[in-house]
């Protein structure tokens, strides 16, 4: 991985936090291979090919029908229920809490789309290392 040069926004002019960039080098349903430079963060858990990426492909995008044109091949985009947001925290720092109490851990989410997300969070009790 390498240094990133520029800063990454979200839709909603949110500063995307980068890790770096690295080239990737990947396959698409065991047909053509193709490569791309990504921006690097843990910020977020999907894969985002950008409108560069997809211009320079020449890539055909029907919303509708839930599909790209990549190269020869249509490809069936992936569909996730909005009604289910799965957020992940991870703790920063390794933390003793004793029993019967409450601490402040300081924590890293990860978000499960770019989109802002509005409503309750609920936490439940997990036993870790």
């Amino acid at each position: 991985m390498s240094p990133s040069e520029s800063d990454l926004y979200a839709t909603n002019r949110t500063k995307i936090p980068l890790l770096g960039k690295i080239q990737m080098d990947f396959t698409v349903e065991a047909g053509d291979s193709y490569s791309v430079k990504l921006a690097v963060t843990n910020a977020i858990d999907d894969f985002i090919l950008g409108s560069d990426w997809l211009t320079e492909q020449d890539v055909q995008w029907s919303f509708g029908q839930g599909k790209l044109l990549l190269g020869s091949r249509w490809i069936k985009l992936q569909q996730r229920d909005p009604a289910e947001p799965v957020r992940r925290i991870h703790a920063t720092k390794a933390v003793s809490i004793p029993a019967m109490s409450e601490a402040d851990v300081p924590v890293m989410v990860t978000w499960p789309t770019l989109q802002p997300v509005h409503g309750d969070w609920v936490v439940g009790a997990r036993t870790i290392n």
